[in-house]
């Protein structure tokens, strides 16, 4: 049985962990790599040869595990120029349709990705110099942008719903 704490869901808060830590251990990663290929161009002229591959790939990881995250708690980047000028009403209106959008945006945005993986499943595309498979990279990243996509729709749905009172 899945325990509800806080508004929250104990699946989610574990999630929400492991895509956390999976984003720090890539990024340390990402970070001894760099030092190591920077020391063994400029001190020893012997670069890695393939670390842009790894660093290319550990960074699409670490960008699509962090969108879910940023997602389920309406962190996205928003303008506001207008927010201040419009009525109450028409506000909420207009922030639930721009998370419906954004919501249909992410779906759209699951769907190409899950189109592009198979695609390098059935070409089995891989990288240049240590010839990783594609793949596993894009089906991760086509099942966190799908996990975004539902965060998003809850979002939406919860701003459908009676407007909730801060206690």
């Amino acid at each position: 049985m899945i325990r509800f704490s806080h508004g929250g869901n104990l699946l989610f808060e574990y999630l929400e962990k492991g895509l956390g830590i999976c984003i720090a251990v890539l990024l340390f990663g990402i970070m001894a790599l760099t030092f190591t290929d920077v020391i063994g161009r400029y001190v020893f002229n012997a670069p890695l040869k393939a670390a842009y591959e790894v660093i290319k790939l550990a960074m699409g990881v670490i960008v699509f595990a962090g969108f879910p995250l940023v997602t389920r708690k309406s962190g996205h980047i928003t303008v506001s120029l207008i927010e201040s000028l419009v009525p109450p009403g028409l506000r909420r209106f207009l922030n639930i349709f721009a998370s419906l959008v954004s919501t249909f945006v992410l779906g759209v945005f699951t769907w190409r990705l899950w189109v592009l993986a198979e695609r390098f499943w059935d070409y089995g595309d891989a990288t240049m110099f240590l010839r990783i498979a594609q793949y596993p990279f894009a089906f991760f990243m086509c099942l966190t942008a799908g996990i975004a996509t539902l965060f998003s729709l809850a979002n939406a749905l919860k701003l459908v719903g009676p407007p909730r009172t801060n206690r």
